[in-house]
């Protein structure tokens, strides 16, 4: 086991599992298929590592912030101009995307490199509140980039997690 301080990134379809019910594996692949395209391309780019996928979600590690949150900016950007070259609402994809910071404990398992603390469930919990099309960040991560000039960050609320010792302050990505 290792420990690294690391960006975690948490990505998720809204309403993907009513999708999954409505569309059937035929439409629901197509889906996927696209977002394989977009997400994956863009994160090979930036030289980063997937972690895994679940379902409809990716869990992302970057080692810096600037890097996680050009590449989630990017990502939300090639999803709004597929977006609008689909008519049926059903098929669109509209993401939301989290992001903390913390040292993460890097493991090996029996699928392969996994990564666990506080920074994985902090983010996935974020991302359950995060709305369509947007990025949420924690303080963590807006400390390390606020000084870029960049990036337009506008804090939001704080807020308490189940099983969290602490309140997380919580910052939406302008793009």
């Amino acid at each position: 086991m290792k420990k690294n301080k690391s960006v975690i990134v948490f990505t998720d379809i809204k309403e993907f599992t009513l999708k999954s019910s409505l569309l059937g594996v035929k439409g629901i692949t197509q889906i996927l298929d696209k977002q394989d395209a977009i997400i994956i391309p863009l994160v090979e780019e930036y030289n980063w590592s997937i972690i895994k996928t679940i379902g409809d979600a990716f869990m992302i590690v970057f080692w810096n912030a600037q890097d996680a949150i050009k590449c989630m900016i990017e990502v939300q950007k090639k999803f709004k101009l597929y977006n609008q070259t689909i008519n049926d609402e059903i098929y669109k994809i509209k993401l939301k995307i989290s992001l903390d910071e913390w040292e993460l404990i890097q493991r090996e398992t029996i699928k392969g490199e996994d990564f666990f603390w506080e920074a994985v469930n902090i983010s996935s919990r974020l991302e359950n509140i995060t709305p369509e099309e947007k990025i949420f960040i924690t303080e963590k991560i807006f400390e390390e980039i606020k000084n870029e000039n960049e990036f337009k960050i506008s804090p939001l609320w704080e807020k308490e997690f189940q099983w969290i010792l602490h309140s997380i302050k919580i910052f939406e990505v302008l793009y």
